[in-house]
């Protein structure tokens, strides 16, 4: 009687670790596609400098939207301009990198220089 109770635990057990075999490669597949999932997001088509806002890069298409799959995307990286709208480029772009709002700020915190309208100096009135 034990020695049946024993196989009858054991073929469980083994059953169970069988199930569990196939499932957890199962799941890393999911998870490897999930990662491999083409996000879109904005590039530099060029070297991009200092200072440029984000309408000026849209406008000379100094930025291009581009799949890259969801494992590859920086932190941060912009995927609509609508998030850097009215921001410019607090430090230069390397062609191809992603844009990331780290490299944005408003013309304010960026300094004074970037608060001048084109055309105007410092101490024009406005």
């Amino acid at each position: 009687m034990k020695s049946k109770v024993l196989i009858l635990v054991l073929a469980l057990v083994m059953g169970r670790c069988d199930v569990l075999r196939h499932q957890l490669p199962e799941q890393r597949y999911r998870r490897l596609e999930a990662d491999a999932e083409p996000v879109e997001v904005l590039v530099a088509a060029e070297e991009i400098p200092r200072g440029m806002s984000a309408e000026d890069l849209l406008e000379k298409q100094l930025i291009v939207t581009q799949e890259i799959p969801r494992m590859y995307v920086s932190s941060g990286a912009v995927s609509s301009i609508s998030s850097i709208e009215g921001q410019v480029v607090s430090s230069p772009i390397s062609k191809g990198e992603q844009v990331t709002l780290t490299r944005f700020q408003y013309a304010a915190q960026a300094g004074l220089s970037y608060g001048v309208r084109k055309g105007c100096r410092g101490g024009d009135p406005v």
